[in-house]
């Protein structure tokens, strides 16, 4: 899936990504929510960043499914708002078939994206990014 790489590369330099349940501990919260064909999460570090993703499956006209997923992030640091959507920018170009956009203003970065993955794909790997983020910030390691 497309998308994974960049929720791994989110979870690496951001280290946000979203959880099965609400969890709220401190600073850090976040929260994944089913319902009929979307997957969203919202996932926050207290005023330094947040993301959120809505993946929605899709039918094409051919009938095949597929997934839309339209992520917004945002930073409190606007140099680091500006590298990101330079280096978001920049991968969506690798993808020649335009499924990848991504505009930005101010501190927000928009990435607009079409895969062939799953809700459940998505829903698994929110999950189990959720629980790394979650010890990542008790064990103090999340930060921006």
């Amino acid at each position: 899936m497309k998308s994974k790489s960049a929720l791994a590369l989110l979870a690496m330099t951001f280290g946000l990504v979203a959880c099965e349940t609400t969890e709220s501990t401190g600073d850090f919260s976040c929260d994944v929510t089913r319902s009929g064909s979307t997957v969203t999460l919202d996932e926050r570090l207290s005023g330094s960043a947040s993301y959120i993703s809505k993946v929605t499956a899709q039918v094409d006209d051919y009938g095949y499914d597929y997934v839309s997923v339209e992520t917004e992030l945002w930073y409190a640091n606007s140099a680091y708002a500006s590298e990101e959507c330079s280096e978001r920018k920049d991968d969506a170009l690798g993808w020649k078939d335009g499924s990848v956009d991504v505009t930005c203003s101010g501190n927000y970065i928009n990435v607009y994206e079409y895969d062939e993955g799953s809700l459940d794909d998505y829903e698994r790997d929110f999950n189990r990014q959720c629980e790394e983020a979650y010890r990542r910030y008790e064990s103090g390691d999340l930060q921006l």
